[in-house]
């Protein structure tokens, strides 16, 4: 790559190449504020970096009039002096390498004298377009790799989002699988290096061999740039010791599918899924709630979702798939959250009811939930528990605390195994020592549910296990034994507004609400047209898309 010069380009002539970052919309009303005051797209440090082909080179002198030598002197101007002096590139676009957050801000800015415009350093290779502004080819092998760190690299922009650099080394090690090149080891040691050493642990486990499907699930939702940008490499390791599996592949299809029916799957829209347009849908429940719908509306007339689509019709196509969905708009910032309110679940079934770790011999009664991890080593809580089953002679749901029917429907153990697990949920502070969470705006900090295990909920959540075809010795000694504590009475909650709650671990006064409601029968006579949805109609969103 060489060096040819440097010019001045309006905003609207810059492109940026090829996937390059995702959009961070923090970082870019960061970098807005700023630009209010004072902006300098001359400085050196704030210059970005432009690439361009022979044929392109010989199109812009012809444009400025000028001969390549004097381009090449616009490289002797110091900083200081006005960005003016350098000469304006008008009519010709520009693929950049770099500056996708300082791009977006100055796009945004209302200071447009100072912003109207920016610095662009000009990059000659040798190589032609494949398809512009976005992919070259024909490069040599030093540009190939040159051109790929200067799009990564980022000194003055947001540091990367796990969910980037987990995407960049997920398909680096594609390509090593296909290729010996020796410099593709130095790339991946260079992604490896942007995270902590706990993430590149968390990293490394996920695509571990064990966990190949939670991966490749994982790598499907980067086709949605802003649905892969909530990805929490931090908190993975806690995801992948619940063993919930199962679990977790079925919300992230759930999230893949929610999000190819808002594209209409089609791969130009999904590209235009930025995080701004995530962080502003998720957690919506269109068809449930007339102020989501309002809010939808608002935000698409606003131009604050999918923000790169400009077409009228296929706007209004986008609109209305996201507003005729029934159910809670996902993402991956909701499935971590989320995930947090399964781990209680998962631990109370692991202590209370989970006799021994199954073994890789051992026969397993066959599941029918999709992607299923078989004959693992390390198997995951439902296989664990799925050995201790026996199919009963009827299927039991639960009604109401303590009041079981018989539903006209066989019995599998994958029903068996998520009425348990609703058990579990519904009386979590009963059954372990986590309360649910308290909401410190609502002028109450100080008021906390006591979560103690109590014998009769023990006892009460053993019996339905035994119920729905589960039995072993741990089962049947909590059947026996009194575990726990004694009962330590209901639980006052102070006054104050119920809080919102559409994920997560819920509030105090919303989980006295599902211990109440959580029952499979209430929850699936629900309306999903509504004008206001309740806290069951979210627990019953998510165990919908976690089961």
């Amino acid at each position: 790559m060489e060096l040819v010069g440097i010019v001045r380009c309006p905003l609207q002539s810059l492109k940026s190449y090829g996937t390059g970052r995702n959009i961070s919309p923090k970082e870019v009303a960061r970098l807005k504020r700023r630009f209010e005051s004072k902006c300098e797209p001359e400085l050196s440090e704030n210059q970005i970096q432009g690439v361009v082909t022979g044929e392109d080179l010989n199109r812009i002198l012809t444009v400025l009039g000028k001969s390549r030598e004097g381009l090449l002197g616009t490289l002797a101007r110091s900083d200081g002096k006005p960005g003016s002096e350098y000469p304006i590139l008008s009519d010709v676009t520009i693929s950049c390498l770099n500056g996708r957050h300082r791009l977006a801000a100055a796009a945004a800015s209302s200071n447009k004298a100072q912003t109207a415009w920016w610095v662009v350093r000009l990059y000659c290779v040798k190589g032609n377009w494949k398809k512009f502004p976005v992919c070259l080819e024909n490069l040599t092998t030093g540009a190939a790799a040159e051109i790929r760190r200067r799009t990564e690299y980022t000194s003055h922009e947001s540091k990367y989002r796990d969910g980037e650099t987990f995407t960049l080394i997920w398909e680096i090690r594609q390509l090593k699988g296909r290729n010996t090149d020796p410099d593709q080891n130095e790339v991946e040691d260079e992604y490896w290096d942007r995270l902590s050493e706990s993430k590149q642990s968390n990293l490394n486990a996920l695509l571990g061999k064990a966990n190949a499907k939670i991966a490749k699930a994982f790598y499907r939702l980067t086709k949605f740039p802003g649905v892969i940008w909530g990805l929490q490499l931090g908190n993975i390791h806690k995801h992948l010791a619940d063993r919930t599996d199962e679990l977790v592949l079925n919300y992230l299809g759930h999230i893949l599918a929610v999000w190819n029916r808002i594209t209409d799957n089609k791969a130009a829209l999904k590209s235009c899924v930025d995080p701004a347009t995530v962080l502003a849908l998720q957690r919506f429940a269109p068809m449930s709630s007339k102020a989501d719908r309002k809010s939808i509306g608002q935000l698409f007339r606003e131009d604050k979702v999918f923000t790169e689509v400009k077409d009228p019709e296929i706007r209004k196509g986008l609109e209305q798939r996201v507003l005729s969905l029934p159910c809670v708009i996902p993402s991956l910032e909701t499935f971590h959250d989320n995930m947090i309110y399964m781990s209680v679940g998962a631990k109370i079934i692991r202590e209370q009811l989970l006799d021994k770790p199954i073994r890789k011999e051992d026969n397993i009664p066959r599941l029918k939930m999709k992607n299923v991890r078989r004959r693992s080593k390390k198997p995951t809580l439902q296989e664990s528990l799925a050995r201790d089953w026996v199919r009963p002679s009827a299927t039991y749901v639960e009604e109401a605390k303590s009041k079981f029917s018989v539903y006209d429907k066989e019995p599998t153990v994958d029903l068996a195994f998520c009425m348990l697990f609703l058990i579990a949920l519904r009386y979590f502070p009963k059954l372990s020592t986590i309360s649910p969470r308290v909401d410190v705006r609502s002028g109450c900090p100080d008021d906390q549910m006591m979560a103690v295990p109590q014998s009769s909920t023990i006892s009460y959540l053993a019996n339905a296990a035994q119920l729905f075809g589960f039995n072993n010795s741990k089962i049947r000694s909590r059947l026996s034994s009194s575990t726990g504590m004694a009962d330590s009475g209901a639980f006052q909650p102070k006054e104050g507004p119920l809080k919102d709650w559409r994920s997560g671990r819920p509030f105090n006064k919303t989980y006295l609400i599902l211990e109440e409601d959580g029952f499979l029968p209430r929850l699936a006579a629900l309306p999903t047209n509504s004008n206001t949805p309740s806290s069951a109609f979210f627990l019953y969103d998510m165990l919908k898309a976690f089961f």
